[in-house]
């Protein structure tokens, strides 16, 4: 049974929750031999201002009531709810090798730990989704037999990798309650849930030369992938060596083209040269006669 862990049901996480679910019923209902257990993690509550941009039906713990949703609707899931945020003494046990992980979670403290901790098992996916307002990024983890296929998705952001303050699960109820809150809108959330579904459905094609980090904006209307698969960091340099090497090799032959009429210049400068001397010398001598000729009376 395939372990799919998703992680904080907040604006992001709640969307996610409206096609994964049904995503992995359908794949369940064509194929029976797929059977996918689907935790939701999350130690937060649900209250009246979270319903502008998350869906819930009940008021309770965001994952309890979540799992009472997706139960009574998708019977071929087994789905369980972990109403704890993920922090430093209780991430092994959420999170092991082999699992398929989405986190939706809007710090970067625990963006870092749980980055650190699926460097270290020796499989495992994690695609990590954030926003702003009006733009957002998806970014993927890939680990198999104990060796990176992508980078972690610190690498390329010191925000997340420097990250130093408390995690939630850290953090006591006057903390949790004094959290900033960025303003975020629904189209926003809903954009980077359906970007990571497109990402789960492009890993599980193997389709890792189009699996990268995603930025779109929606404002401007773009959206931007960065490949981060090393294999094809990799074949990009060697092609890269090839290309300046074929450079080279040209530039070798078109030097050594080159040199042919140099040489053919050379030859006919020096030939000026002699051309110049021998006129030189005869006008030379043509003196010295004309002189010895005036010296006879």
């Amino acid at each position: 049974m395939y372990q799919i862990k998703v992680i904080g049901i907040g604006g992001i996480g709640t969307n996610l929750l409206f096609f994964l679910p049904r995503y992995l019923n359908t794949k369940t209902l064509i194929n029976h031999q797929e059977r996918y257990c689907l935790s939701l993690i999350d130690g937060d509550s649900v209250e009246p201002k979270n319903l502008q941009r998350q869906a819930f039906r009940d008021f309770g713990q965001k994952a309890e009531v979540k799992s009472r949703e997706l139960s009574g609707e998708l019977r071929l899931l087994s789905i369980r709810p972990v109403c704890e945020y993920v922090g430093r003494d209780n991430i092994s046990q959420l999170i092991e090798s082999g699992d398929i992980v989405f986190l939706c979670v809007d710090n970067h403290e625990t963006r870092k730990l749980i980055s650190d901790h699926c460097e270290v098992l020796e499989d495992v996916i994690l695609i990590s989704g954030g926003n702003e307002l009006t733009d957002g990024n998806v970014q993927t983890f890939i680990r198999t037999g104990s060796k990176n296929l992508t980078y972690p998705i610190t690498k390329f952001h010191p925000e997340i990798q420097n990250a130093t303050g408390k995690t939630p699960r850290e953090m006591n109820c006057g903390e949790l309650a004094a959290r900033p809150g960025g303003e975020q809108i629904l189209v926003t959330n809903v954009a980077v849930a359906s970007r990571m579904l497109e990402t789960f459905w492009k890993v599980e094609q193997e389709m890792l030369d189009k699996i990268g980090e995603v930025y779109f904006d929606l404002k401007e209307g773009t959206t931007n992938t960065i490949v981060r698969s090393l294999n094809h960091e990799q074949a990009e340099k060697r092609k890269d060596g090839q290309t300046r090497k074929g450079r080279k090799t040209q530039n070798s032959a078109g030097l050594e083209k080159k040199q042919s009429p140099a040489g053919r210049r050379k030859k006919v400068r020096n030939g000026d040269r002699k051309a110049l001397d021998s006129q030189t010398s005869t006008k030379k001598g043509r003196r010295k006669k004309s002189k010895r000729f005036a010296k006879r009376p």
